[in-house]
């Protein structure tokens, strides 16, 4: 089940956390007091995943506005993965949480340390204030500002920034703002979009795959619905059995559960065709098989209080200033019962938000990033799969005056990598001329090894 992965990395770092302190090891050049004595860090030194010498965390206290001292502090989550202090350093961007063992590859194309910095208000990246008057882009743009000039106080490489998906924009934003941090960017699989419920992502949708597939997925979806009460008695074992195994609670019932999931179905189906998805049954198939298809592509864990407590900051800014996909509705909207799909807004992100968020959207920010990267946004990859509906909204780069390359790899679906590029060379040249020195391209296999944790979805 693919919940499992997600717990291992709770339970390794548990371990790890708990068996090797710093107090317990040596230091080799004094690296961990080098990190201890920066201003506002506290470092805890953990086993190394991977081929890293050392592995630390960081507990970094932040400004909660970086634009005012007195407006009080947060401690923001942060993994090193340690090679030299002479040897680069890819910056790794999340838009959620990071975790011990996040690898980016151009982490090992360029044998570099790697940074991963949580997202303010993810996890234990979180304000003791509750509400989100200081969750936006800018601030998390002077968050990973202030990271990298603590941290070049003891790495004196260059520095590479990258980010997938949400993490892509933070990348690009912290680029924005401090444009000089970094000697380069590449950003995967990230969206440009356009209000609380950009219609392109579904548009693009009904253009995938055969007239017959689409097909299958409407009627599949409408026997979802209409056969719900079959369904129901899987959604019950499934919430019962996380809950009594894994500890996961839940508030939603089995009807709004099974309609977040049919909206979400068609987007995630495409986004993640490449993975191991079984082919979408006759909606004439027994509810077993209609279900476990079901969970082949949607994770029911998304529905859970605690996954959406730790989501609901994502959604709150794709509705605030990231911008929102639309869902598909057509031709079912009388058999939605708990989803209000006739509210002409997003009823998706309006069910799993909290009742007393204000959610208002302004485009200020996402078109002075977007302006910004057109005009100015020099040394950044963009990498698109085409088979992803997210990239029917990627930056459009005709007319830029910039040197940024954009490409989109045909039959390639959310998780792109270098190793599905027909020219991976383009890439690999323009970063080996922009970072001042060789890189030599991964091969497939060591591409697909490190992309496999992506399929978390915290881990985006």
């Amino acid at each position: 089940m693919k919940i499992y992965l997600y717990l291992l990395i709770f339970v390794v770092l548990a371990i790890g956390m708990a068996c090797t302190t710093s107090n317990e090891l040596e230091d080799p050049g004094g690296l961990r007091e080098k990190l201890e004595n920066l201003d506002g860090v506290s470092v805890v030194e953990l086993v190394p995943y991977y081929d890293f010498g050392r592995e630390f965390l960081l507990n970094v206290e932040q400004p909660l506005d970086h634009g005012d001292s007195s407006s009080g502090t947060f401690t923001q989550t942060v993994y090193i993965l340690h090679r030299s202090e002479s040897a680069p350093v890819v910056l790794g961007c999340s838009g959620y949480a990071a975790f011990s063992d996040d690898l980016h590859e151009m982490t090992v194309a360029l044998d570099a340390n790697q940074v991963s910095v949580s997202h303010r208000y993810f996890a234990n990246s979180t304000p003791a204030d509750e509400g989100y008057e200081y969750l936006n882009e800018t601030q998390a743009a002077a968050d990973l500002h202030r990271v990298v000039e603590l941290l070049k106080e003891v790495y004196s490489g260059d520095w590479l920034s990258s980010g997938f998906g949400k993490g892509g924009l933070t990348a690009l934003s912290h680029r924005r703002y401090y444009p000089d941090d970094v000697k380069a960017t590449i950003c995967y699989s990230t969206p440009f979009m356009n209000g609380q419920n950009d219609s392109r992502p579904v548009k693009y949708i009904q253009t995938l795959g055969a007239d017959s597939t689409r097909e299958k997925i409407k009627m599949f979806r409408e026997a979802l619905l209409k056969r719900r009460s079959e369904i129901y008695p899987y959604i019950y074992n499934f919430m019962n059995y996380t809950a009594s195994y894994y500890y996961y609670n839940w508030s939603f019932g089995a009807d709004l559960i099974l309609e977040l999931a049919v909206l979400n179905y068609p987007f995630e189906y495409w986004a993640s065709r490449n993975q191991d998805i079984s082919a979408v049954p006759d909606s004439s198939e027994s509810a077993d098989i209609l279900f476990s298809h079901l969970t082949d592509a949607v994770w029911l864990e998304y529905y859970s209080n605690n996954y959406n407590d730790y989501l609901e900051p994502a959604y709150y800014q794709g509705m605030t200033e990231l911008g929102a996909q639309a869902f598909d509705t057509d031709g079912l909207q009388y058999l939605f019962t708990s989803v209000d799909v006739g509210s002409g807004n997003n009823p998706y992100y309006e069910a799993l938000l909290s009742d007393d968020l204000q959610v208002n959207y302004s485009s200020l920010m996402m078109d002075d990033l977007t302006n910004w990267l057109v005009s100015d946004g020099n040394n950044i990859i963009y990498l698109y799969g085409e088979m992803d509906p997210m990239s029917a909204v990627s930056i459009d780069l005709s007319g830029t005056a910039t040197n940024a390359i954009k490409l989109v790899q045909s039959g390639v679906d959310r998780y792109v990598n270098t190793g599905d590029l027909d020219d991976a060379g383009l890439v690999y040249n323009a970063l080996s001329d922009w970072m001042g020195f060789q890189i030599e391209p991964l091969s497939k296999g060591i591409c697909t090894d490190i992309v496999n944790h992506l399929k978390v979805p915290l881990q985006e």
